[in-house]
């Protein structure tokens, strides 16, 4: 039998679930650490995808194409680009997880999802979600990033029904008028 590697990356364009997108030609696993690395460009498209963690290289892009999922048990490190007007964002691992935006740009999320029960963190950077965020379980706190859920003429991001005290932090809600 092949050993699994404890990282997996992307060598090639393509869609999160087919094998040749990825250099154990295999899908990866909620238990597989993620790299996609520059100029790989993987779509989150036909699946719910899963990974440990998920670090996306300057010059990547993750694209969300639909109503798909990406669920991670890890942390995010984002150096590169999430390109999302659909899908969700969720974190369901059970240890505490953060989520990095070092890319120099805001990240702008569809869904946003936590079911840690312990914690998600966002660390930096600009995050903008535009339909909904949901924390069913643990804290999301916001530890020196800048999340923003947007409301403008075209959509109005909402705060789903959440865990007590599942927020820590600041968090922008925008309400357009």
């Amino acid at each position: 039998l092949a050993v699994r590697p404890n990282v997996i990356t992307a060598v090639g364009d393509g869609a999160w679930n087919i094998p040749a997108t990825w250099s154990c030609t295999c899908v990866p696993t909620s238990t597989d650490n993620v790299v996609i690395p520059s100029p790989r460009v993987v779509d989150v498209d036909g699946a719910t995808a899963t990974a440990e963690g998920l670090t996306i290289d300057a010059g990547a892009t993750l694209n969300f194409n639909s109503n798909d999922s990406l669920l991670l048990n890890g942390d995010l490190l984002v150096n590169g680009l999430i390109s999302s007007s659909t899908g969700l964002l969720g974190f369901v691992g059970t240890g505490a997880q953060e989520l990095w935006n070092n890319s120099g740009s805001a990240i702008t999320q569809f869904d946003f999802y936590a079911n840690n029960s312990t914690t998600v963190s966002f660390k930096s950077g600009d995050w903008n979600i535009t339909n909904f965020i949901k924390v069913a379980a643990g804290q999301l706190v916001n530890d020196g990033a800048t999340v923003t859920l947007v409301s403008d003429a075209s959509t109005q991001a909402q705060i789903q029904p959440s865990a007590t005290n599942s927020f820590s932090g600041e968090f922008i809600l925008q309400r357009y008028f």
